[in-house]
């Protein structure tokens, strides 16, 4: 009897967690700091997005000549920076002289490239905000390494619990996954690399589970209600990206979603609150 009693306590208690999970809103993450509102991965970009109450920053990672951990989305400085050429081309002193071209208001006009470790410090100093650091590839490939200096920068600056690492490639996901198992790992997924791949979501997710990564984000072109079910089924987390359009937020939002990924947190702040927002 007492048995009895324990098993349906513990099913009340699995059930409640299970509504809680599912009836709270997701976290609100700005897209390289909030790429509508500031020059994209930019330090005034991010402190912006820390005034603005935002759950977790999303920034990008390449690596410099003489290898550090410089935040930008592109390989090349081209098209957001007044530099020219690859980042794996320059060493951090030639990359401190450029500056990110803004369309933005006067305070962001002297914005300039920041290392990982300029943004963790901003969010070391402010608890319970999260990051997602992405890995990306320069124009050769592989970056040799660089997945341990992220993994090193993170634990330098004590916030192994509030940072996950995201990538689309496999292989970046297995060394991190080898390198520290307590790492949160996140894979990431757009149509048209599964297209190549000749893989559905559905193969995505089962290879995510298989691969052992604590959850997924996805193209919103490729979250539906049944993808967000199978990734919970797969014990996968699950978030989406990059959501700027508010209708659009709203039918995620309403979707059990862990995070929503957008280039307008205020707008999304905004929506997921309720407030009429076109």
């Amino acid at each position: 009897m007492r048995r009895g009693w324990f098993g349906v306590g513990m099913a009340v208690i699995v059930w409640t967690a299970m509504v809680s999970a599912q009836t709270t809103r997701p976290l609100v993450v700005a897209h390289r700091g909030g790429a509508g509102l500031a020059p994209e991965n930019s330090l005034g970009a991010f402190r912006q997005a820390l005034d603005l109450g935002v759950d977790s920053l999303e920034l990008d990672v390449h690596l410099s000549r003489d290898g550090e951990l410089v935040v930008s989305h592109d390989p090349t400085l081209e098209r957001t920076t007044n530099g020219s050429g690859p980042i794996a081309a320059k060493t951090w002193a030639e990359l401190t002289g450029v500056r990110l071209k803004s369309g933005f208001p006067d305070r962001f006009q002297d914005e300039r490239l920041p290392r990982l470790d300029d943004v963790l410090a901003l969010v070391a100093g402010r608890p319970g905000v999260r990051v997602q650091v992405e890995i990306k590839r320069g124009p050769s490939g592989f970056y040799p390494g660089i997945e341990e200096k992220v993994v090193v920068a993170i634990e330098q600056r004590r916030l192994m619990d509030r940072v996950i690492v995201i990538a689309f490639e496999d292989e970046t996901l297995q060394r991190l996954r080898a390198l520290r198992p307590g790492l949160t790992v996140y894979g990431l997924a757009s149509p048209r690399p599964l297209e190549r791949r000749g893989q559905t979501i559905e193969a995505y997710l089962a290879a995510m589970h298989a691969l052992g990564v604590a959850g997924v984000g996805l193209d919103q072109r490729l979250v539906t209600p049944a993808v967000v079910a199978e990734a919970r089924r797969r014990g996968l987390q699950i978030g989406v990206w990059t959501v700027n359009d508010p209708d659009a937020m709203r039918r995620f939002g309403g979707m059990s979603l862990d995070f929503i990924t957008t280039d307008r947190p205020d707008l999304l702040k905004a929506v997921l609150s309720g407030a009429t927002v076109r």
